[in-house]
């Protein structure tokens, strides 16, 4: 998470270990970016739910994930990813 801090200036919140305050997600859920093409919704999610306040980070909390994309998508995993990544930071 270090790296995506550094660019974003904040933690980033991650599909498989994030949680979001129900008031919070009311308060943003209209202004979500929706192309799935153009943008990562977790990280989309991040920029807007900073706006509302900070954003903590628990690094005591361990979630599991499928590192399928990875095995089997590497292509899309860290080219796809990244450039959407960078693309998203222009635009928020």
């Amino acid at each position: 998470m270090f790296i995506p801090r550094i660019f974003m200036g904040h933690y980033p919140l991650v599909g498989p270990s994030m949680a979001v305050k129900k008031s919070s997600w009311e308060k943003i859920r209209k202004e979500l970016c929706t192309n799935a093409k153009e943008v990562h919704e977790d990280i989309d999610i991040s920029f807007h739910v900073k706006k509302l306040g900070k954003i903590y980070h628990d690094g005591k909390t361990i979630a599991l994930s499928s590192g399928r994309r990875m095995r089997y998508h590497p292509w899309s995993f860290f080219g796809e990813y990244a450039i959407r990544f960078f693309k998203m930071l222009r635009t928020h």
